[in-house]
Formats: structure tokens, sequence, C-alpha cells
């Protein structure tokens, strides 16, 4: 009898102690906590290491990318096409955007100045973009991740194994933000809506930061996929990373004045 009542009682302790995991993630698994989680983390970043792994229609691309906030930006790009690879290094020196073109037939390198072509509150957004990096264009990464979640009315999905935040794009944030970049030309907001117009995000277990991203038209239409790796958030980084020094025998050409007529 003692020996049956032990059994009752280990097997009921058993079934609570299994069901408190679910109990406890239920009730944290609220969209706007997990929002106000993430922006809180967006926040706090003042230096940043991070390798952005990203599939775009069959293109891959793998970048490191180093900054620190709010100005300063290190980022190396391998690109992988059918037709060949390519490695691209773009430093933000505060002053200077340096971009740097390799390929196995030639290098190119060119120079864009920070003060004639950015405003003060974007320092990254002088219309001389990378594709294909992860990062959303004249965003570093912390920018990219305040508007992966700003930008779209999101919704959490939890499960014990992971946590995702997707929904549909704000039409009226995006023109909004658009407007803030001084980009009013109706097709190219139409067009990104289009292409671009839903969104998945993958959580870190602890839901505190974005692991991955998946953009697309639609559910079942992705075309854009990003990892974040190897992230190391609020750590020393070297300085000499934004301190870019033309090759001896290269001649960097200043496209400035062609960035500004465009």
């Amino acid at each position: 009898m003692r020996i049956s009542r032990c059994k009752h009682l280990l097997l009921l302790t058993l079934w609570l102690l299994s069901g408190f995991p679910n109990i406890a993630f239920s009730i944290d698994c609220n969209t706007d906590k997990i929002i106000a989680n993430l922006q809180n983390t967006v926040s706090n970043i003042k230096t940043y290491n991070v390798t952005i792994i990203t599939h775009f229609k069959g293109v891959k691309s793998e970048s490191l990318v180093y900054g620190v906030t709010p100005n300063k930006l290190y980022l190396k790009q391998d690109l992988s096409t059918p037709q060949g690879n390519a490695s691209t290094t773009t430093v933000f020196d505060g002053k200077y955007q340096w971009v740097d073109i390799t390929t196995p037939e030639s290098r190119q390198i060119y120079k864009i100045n920070l003060n004639k072509t950015t405003k003060p509150n974007r320092p990254f957004d002088t219309s001389y973009n990378l594709y294909g990096t992860g990062l959303l264009s004249g965003e570093d990464y912390p920018g990219t991740l305040k508007n992966l979640i700003n930008l779209y009315k999101l919704k959490a999905h939890c499960s014990k194994e992971t946590t995702l935040l997707s929904g549909h794009i704000d039409k009226n944030k995006f023109k909004a933000y658009a407007s803030s970049r001084n980009i009013t030309n109706p097709d190219y907001i139409n067009k990104f809506i289009k292409l671009f117009g839903y969104i998945e995000l993958a959580l870190e277990p602890n839901v505190s930061n974005i692991e991955s991203y998946s953009m697309g038209a639609g559910k079942s239409k992705i075309d854009l996929t990003a990892s974040f790796r190897k992230k190391t958030i609020n750590q020393n980084v070297n300085t000499k990373l934004f301190q870019f020094k033309t090759p001896s025998g290269i001649v960097a050409a200043d496209i400035t004045d062609e960035i500004l007529s465009r």
C-alpha cells in the first residue's frame, strides 16, 4: 500500500514538473512584452561584432560586421554567385564611406564624403548600398534590428523549441520611414512593399535578440533569409578597423558628386 502511494506521488510530481515549462512559456508568449524586450536590447547596443549569412534568390553571401554607435561601421562581404566570387569591404570612418571591391580580375576603391551625403541622425545613408549583406540599406546592425521590429505588424508564435514573430508590413510606417530617408518615389515604395511585405523573425532562446529573419511577398514566397551568427555585443572593438588606408598604387575615386546628382 505504501509503495502504491509513493508511486502515485512520484507520478504526480513528474506530471506537475513536466507541465511547468509549458505553463511558464505560455505566460511569456506575449507579443508586446517580447517586442519591448527586443527594443530594449537594440537601444543598448554600443559596440558589436556579428557574422551575417544571407541567401537571396540562389546567391549566398557572408558578411563580417563590426561597429561602434553612432557612426562607425566596418563590413567585409564575401559573395558567391554563379558568375564567380567577389569581396567588398566597406568602412564608415565618420568622415568618408570607403568601398573596396575586389574580384579575381580587378580591384576598385571608392570614397564618399559623409558630410555632404548624410544627415547626423542617418550617418550610413549615402544611397551607395551593398545588397545581400543582411543589413537594411542605409542602416547598421542596430538600425537594421530596430526597423525589422518597428516596420511590421508582428505577432508572437511560441513553442518549446522556438519563438517567432511574424507579420505583414505596416504601410503607413514604411512610407514615413521612406520619407525620413528622402525616398518619395511611389514606385520604389510600392515595389518594396510588394516584394518584402511579409517577415518572420526567429528569436534567440532567451528572447532577447533576433537570431535570423526571412522576408518575401508572403509566408510561402520567401526570397531573402539572413542569419546573425557569432554575435558579440558591447565588448571592445579594434578601432583600427575604422581607419581605411588606400593600398599603394591605387587611387580611390571620389564619387560624392555622382551620388549627389542621382
